[in-house]
């Protein structure tokens, strides 16, 4: 199982509107507990409708406690070996990236 998550904007393009994606991602779903632990499982899972701009505080602290613990999210890593505390932490800092830099976008989420 795994969490899709994306952000949308609608374009006018003079016709009728256009849904264009401006952020894509996908990351395994073992890694909840370091979410449950970063403080972002909520704005991960649970943010389907809201704008991207109102998650970026969430998880600019989230990646903040990430690095600040490191340790603590090793403990975690999964032991089937899918997902880890390196490539979660990257995949928190893109989509803390992408929040920031389209603020105004919607937020979808298939989990």
């Amino acid at each position: 199982m795994s969490l899709d998550i994306w952000l949308t904007i609608e374009v006018e393009t003079g016709n009728k509107p256009y849904r264009a994606t401006l952020f894509d991602g996908n990351y395994t779903s073992n890694v909840i507990p370091m979410w449950d632990l970063a403080g972002v499982y909520d704005a991960l899972y649970d943010s389907a409708g809201k704008r991207a701009g109102s998650l970026v505080d969430t998880l600019k602290s989230g990646v903040f406690h990430m690095r600040a613990n490191k340790a603590d999210y090793v403990k975690l890593n999964p032991q089937n070996g899918w997902g880890n505390y390196k490539t979660a932490l990257r995949f928190l800092i893109r989509f803390a990236r992408a929040c920031r830099d389209y603020p105004l976008a919607e937020v979808g989420v298939w989990k």
